[in-house]
């Protein structure tokens, strides 16, 4: 996982001496707080023993972790995917690796881990208005209009109820329209077919072969397609999204306790041996924690 440096807060004596960590603002090196000089330098230590009074420039806030190249510290909030609400960070779980994996304590004192959970809250699919010609219509969708000549774009419905399959909705102009005078695709326009979906001229797509994204302006007689660099795109190296990488499903295990309202899980473990090994009396049973990412 690659770290931003930038994302790191700047250096705050007063937290130094309350002892949060410190770190180089290039992260390459770990550095110790000692205290302050009389003249009001800072002193700390470098990994070789070194006593050293760096510049504040040159220092940053150590993070407890990272997720998603960004850095992680105490007081921040994540979404936790199980728990489905916001969670606090405090502090480190008192575990080997602990940084490395993300594995802390939240304000209430909850064992979590970071790979349980995001920055924001995921956002539900929005419903869509409408169906036609085979496909959802959604918000900022654009049609083309047979009556107005011209291309709009779906705002909201009609206060007007569906008579059969015909609906009727406002554009974000304001015109009233009716989608059975509607296509997705104006007519002409259309150079071919990928995957199911009208290949139009400008259409932006997707190139396997060359991993970039190629502009479509024209379609040649061997249905090959004719990007705007004038080389020849076979639509078998083409598609309309970049393909993601392959999702793996992660496993861990963890000890279940009684807590206060709910039960709450203890440090996560690779295996079910480990997890085993680790369980105090109390410890209610193991958990199975699976996800794909």
């Amino acid at each position: 996982m690659k770290k931003d440096p930038d994302l790191l807060r700047p250096f705050d004596m007063e937290k130094a001496k309350a002892g949060e960590a410190i770190c180089w603002s290039h992260l390459s090196d770990s550095f110790s707080f000692i205290g302050e000089t009389a003249q009001g330098s800072i002193a700390g230590m470098t990994p070789k023993g070194l006593i050293a009074t760096p510049s504040p420039h040159s220092l940053r806030m150590k993070p407890l972790f990272w997720k998603n190249s960004r850095p992680v510290y105490k007081g921040d909030k994540l979404w936790h995917r199980i728990a489905k609400k916001f969670i606090e960070v405090d502090c480190l779980q008192d575990e080997m690796g602990a940084a490395e994996r993300g594995f802390f304590i939240d304000a209430d004192g909850i064992n979590a881990v970071a790979e349980l959970c995001f920055w924001d809250e995921p956002k539900p699919k929005p419903a869509p208005l409408f169906q036609h010609e085979g496909k959802d219509v959604f918000p900022g969708d654009r049609l083309w209009n047979h009556q107005h000549k011209e291309y709009v774009t779906v705002a909201r419905m009609q206060n007007i109820p569906a008579i059969g399959n015909v609906y009727y909705f406002v554009a974000t102009d304001g015109s009233f329209c009716c989608a059975a005078f509607c296509s997705w695709e104006k007519p002409g326009d259309v150079l071919g077919t990928l995957d199911g979906l009208p290949v139009r001229v400008n259409s932006t797509l997707w190139h396997n072969y060359d991993n970039c994204w190629v502009k479509i302006v024209g379609i040649l007689s061997n249905k090959d397609y004719l990007d705007d660099t004038g080389t020849s795109r076979s639509p078998c190296y083409l598609h309309w999204d970049k393909p993601e990488p392959p999702k793996t499903t992660q496993v861990r295990y963890a000890n279940v306790y009684n807590g206060t309202d709910q039960p709450m899980l203890g440090p996560i473990h690779f295996t079910k041996e480990l997890a085993e090994k680790s369980a105090s009396c109390d410890a209610r049973g193991i958990a199975r924690i699976e996800w794909e990412e």
